[in-house]
C-alpha cells in the first residue's frame, strides 16, 4: 500500500510541475531547491490526494526522480536544439502592416489574389471565424479598400517580420521555437504574430523592436556556432 502511495505522488507532483513552467525548468537545470519546492508544492499534493498527512520528504523525493530523468532527457535534445539554432539564418522584412477580417468572398479572393502577384511579401491565414493577413504597406492600401470597416477585426500597422529559416529537422525537433519566444518574452518583447512556414519562423513584431530581435537572435545563432555547450533555458 505505501509503495502505491509513493508512485501516486510521483505522478501527481510530475503533473502539477508540467504545468509550471519555471519550476520545470528550475529542476531540469539542477538550481531548485527541493526542500523549499516540497513546501510549495505539499498543499497541491495534498489537494489532488485528499490527503493531509502526506511527509514533505516524499513529495522531495519524487521531485529528485522526477529531475533525473528529465535531465537525461533533455541532455539530447539541447543538444538537437542548439545545433538546429546554429544552422539556420535570418531575414528582416520591414514596412508591414497586419490585417485581421471575418471574412471574405470568392470574389474579394480572386481580387487579393491580383495584388499579393505584386506584393513583395505576403502571408495569408485562415483561423476559426477570421483570416489574417500580413502584407507590405503598399499591398496593405490597396487590400483596404477590399473590405468594408464591419468586415475588418483588427489592424496591426508598423510591424516588420523577423524570418528564421532553419534546417528541415526544426519540422520534429520540440522546444526551439519556444527557447527563442522567452528570449524575447523576457526582454517584455511582445510577438504580434508567429507564422511557422515548412522551415521558415516568422516572428513579427513592431517595427520599433524588430533591429533588437533580429540582433539578440543573430547573438544567439553566433553564440551556438561558437560554442559546444549546451544553452540554458529560461
Amino acid at each position: 500500500m505505501k509503495k502505491r502511495n509513493k508512485k501516486s505522488i510521483t505522478s501527481i507532483v510530475r503533473e502539477i510541475i508540467f504545468t509550471r513552467p519555471c519550476i520545470l525548468e528550475s529542476i531540469v537545470n539542477n538550481y531548485a531547491n527541493y526542500s523549499a519546492l516540497s513546501r510549495l508544492l505539499y498543499d497541491d499534493v495534498s489537494k489532488y490526494l485528499k490527503e493531509k498527512d502526506i511527509k514533505l520528504s516524499t513529495i522531495k523525493i519524487s521531485l529528485i526522480r522526477i529531475s533525473e530523468k528529465l535531465r537525461g532527457e533533455r541532455k539530447n535534445t539541447k543538444k538537437i536544439i542548439r545545433d538546429v539554432i546554429a544552422n539556420s539564418s535570418l531575414t528582416i522584412i520591414d514596412g508591414i502592416d497586419v490585417i485581421t477580417i471575418r471574412h471574405i468572398s470568392l470574389k474579394q479572393l480572386q481580387i487579393l489574389l491580383k495584388i499579393f502577384e505584386k506584393s513583395r511579401f505576403y502571408h495569408f491565414t485562415q483561423g476559426i471565424g477570421q483570416i489574417t493577413i500580413m502584407t507590405d504597406y503598399e499591398s496593405y492600401r490597396e487590400i483596404l479598400k477590399i473590405f468594408s470597416s464591419d468586415n475588418i477585426l483588427n489592424v496591426l500597422e508598423n510591424q516588420s517580420a523577423v524570418i528564421l529559416t532553419s534546417p528541415k529537422n526544426i519540422i520534429y525537433t520540440p522546444g526551439v521555437i519556444a527557447y527563442l519566444s522567452s528570449l524575447l518574452s523576457i526582454r517584455k518583447i511582445n510577438i504580434t504574430q508567429m507564422i511557422s512556414c515548412h522551415t521558415d519562423t516568422i516572428f513579427v513584431v513592431s517595427r520599433n523592436n524588430a533591429l533588437e530581435v533580429f540582433k539578440l537572435l543573430q547573438d544567439v545563432i553566433e553564440k551556438f556556432r561558437k560554442s559546444d555547450t549546451c544553452y540554458q533555458a529560461f
